[in-house]
């Protein structure tokens, strides 16, 4: 739990609003007010884990200024950064400009676009409507497409469901250029009509997750068919109104046109025009910074009866790809990915959005998630503003426990050179990766990197140094051998005699 500030006075609702809060400021605050023991108490109550609490409002202080200077160094504009615990944010800021070269702040009602975090709102989307009975997961796409909307040339024995749509293992490369580039405003049938002759599957559905905004699309007009109503009316019914998220729209509505801050290049000064997407499912909501609380307290609370645990579990576990079926629980679920900070393991999902970059995430047992986004397209200040935070929220954790390595020869079997089988866009990729044994153990080469050594946990499934549990695996299909990972699908290559 964290000490929250509003404007020089503590509050009851336990919110931070910074300002322009300075450690001097902090500490004239302390003196002048005796709440801070009370709140010490109420927390000590509630057995969070805790260090002294002037430690604390002193870490938090750090941590926003050093986003302060990311921010300057990069020259960004704007960010917003909202932090919850299961029951409440506990801070909630835009800080910046109203754009570039300006003086005047931008409001703290400004709206931001979060791009391809859209894709978690339109995974949970399908699964209340799969709860409503009006789809199933594991359902054929044509019950709800029309056939020439994509050719899947493995249709007869290996059609594409609604799951592997949204686990981005269809089959399917990501977007052409022209999809891209398309800024023009239609309905998504529209969009999915003009651009289906490059649509079609390259590796059979089922086998390989590889991201795909096209996926998404088609799974953004599944649910229109399925629900009978568009993708914004969609998400909006079944996700929006019951977490309460007032704000968010896939429209550019009379409020986004009015107080969307503006998004910039990497040089924070070159403006992008809107982005009208070709297909809004992939990635177009609008919204208010502070809305995204909402989402994350569901993910920390698990408490909704309309979007339950079930359902939320379903997100965290891949379930439609050979490496999830062969034991990795590791990867991209409906709507979620996850990810490794210190060995503790993160949920959520990334988003850029011309001139917008974003992330969420939570973690369970820091019982904290974040969700902040810049107005820059500077990947960089991303980073390491992403870094900063996620160090923040489990600092005060013990040292991530980790699976313990598997001595063992039968990696050795493993070694050899692997090359890639899947591409996200349509130029074939030829990346390989290696494999060798050494010291008893495999290590990994991706390119020109140093080796770097697995720790085998059995199974086929292995992880990093800095990870705890596994990221990767390698198994046996088809008497063929693969790796996958978020190094990507690799298959061992046979040397011929």
């Amino acid at each position: 739990m964290i000490i929250v500030v509003r404007r020089g006075v503590f509050t009851s609702k336990l919110r931070l609003k910074f300002d322009t809060l300075t450690r001097k400021d902090f500490f004239m605050l302390r003196k002048r007010h005796f709440l801070f023991s009370l709140i010490g108490c109420w927390l000590v109550l509630k057995t969070m884990p805790i260090l002294a609490i002037e430690n604390r409002a002193d870490r938090f202080v750090d941590m926003v200024e050093r986003l302060d200077q990311i921010q300057k160094q990069h020259n960004i504009p704007a960010y917003a950064l909202v932090i919850s615990d299961p029951q409440k944010v506990i801070f909630d800021q835009v800080r910046g400009v109203a754009e570039s070269g300006s003086s005047e702040p931008v409001s703290q009602n400004a709206y931001f676009r979060i791009g391809s975090i859209t894709k978690t709102f339109v995974a949970l989307s399908a699964l209340v409507a799969e709860s409503q009975g009006k789809l199933k997961l594991d359902e054929n796409i044509f019950k709800y497409l029309k056939k020439t909307t994509l050719k899947n040339k493995f249709e007869k024995d290996h059609p594409i469901t609604i799951a592997q749509l949204l686990e981005h293992s269809a089959g399917l490369t990501d977007m052409s250029k022209q999809e891209f580039d398309s800024n023009d405003v239609v309905t998504l049938e529209q969009g999915l009509r003009r651009f289906e002759s490059v649509r079609k599957t390259l590796w059979q559905p089922g086998t390989f997750n590889s991201y795909s905004n096209t996926g998404y699309g088609l799974a953004g007009r599944v649910l229109e068919v399925a629900m009978g109503a568009d993708i914004n009316t969609v998400v909006t019914q079944l996700v929006f109104k019951p977490l309460e998220m007032s704000t968010a729209t896939l429209i550019r509505s009379k409020n986004v046109k009015s107080q969307l801050v503006p998004g910039y290049q990497s040089d924070g000064t070159e403006l992008i025009p809107y982005w009208n997407m070709i297909y809004p499912s992939l990635g177009a909501i609008n919204l208010r910074p502070r809305d995204m609380g909402k989402l994350l307290q569901l993910y920390l609370a698990r408490d909704s009866e309309i979007i339950t645990a079930k359902m939320l579990h379903r997100q965290e576990n891949p379930e439609a790809s050979l490496a999830a079926q062969n034991g990795l629980s590791y990867g991209y679920g409906p709507g979620l990915y996850q990810w490794y900070r210190n060995g503790y393991r993160f949920y959520g999902h990334g988003g850029d959005a011309d001139g917008y970059l974003s992330h969420f995430g939570y973690q369970k047992d820091a019982k904290l998630g974040y969700f902040f986004v810049i107005n820059t397209f500077n990947n960089r200040a991303k980073r390491a503003m992403k870094r900063v935070i996620e160090n923040f929220l489990i600092q005060e954790l013990p040292k991530a426990q980790v699976m313990r390595e598997v001595k063992s020869q039968l990696p050795r079997k493993f070694e050899g050179a692997y090359q890639s089988v899947t591409q996200r866009f349509f130029r074939p990729s030829f990346n390989l990766i290696q494999l060798r044994w050494q010291r008893g153990r495999l290590y990994i080469n991706e390119g020109d990197e140093d080796w770097q050594p697995l720790i085998y946990l059995g199974n086929g499934l292995f992880r990093r140094t800095f990870e705890s549990q596994p990221s990767l695996i390698i198994f046996n299909h088809e008497d063929k051998t693969f790796l996958v990972g978020d190094e990507g699908n690799y298959q061992k290559r046979v040397l011929s005699e």
